[in-house]
């Protein structure tokens, strides 16, 4: 949903979350995917001066 409206920080908020959960859960496998795809997302934010 975040990803449609082009909220980053919270797209990036939400997949952090969703890793952590998987984390939390033993699956440290699919925590990382989640992790992968907030990486990006949290540099393109502080790149854009935003993350402040």
């Amino acid at each position: 949903m975040f990803k449609v409206l082009g909220d980053e920080r919270s797209e990036a908020n939400a997949l952090n979350n969703i890793g952590s959960v998987h984390q939390n859960a033993g699956r440290p496998q699919q925590a990382l995917q989640f992790y992968e795809q907030t990486l990006p997302l949290l540099e393109k934010i502080e790149l854009s001066g935003s993350g402040r």
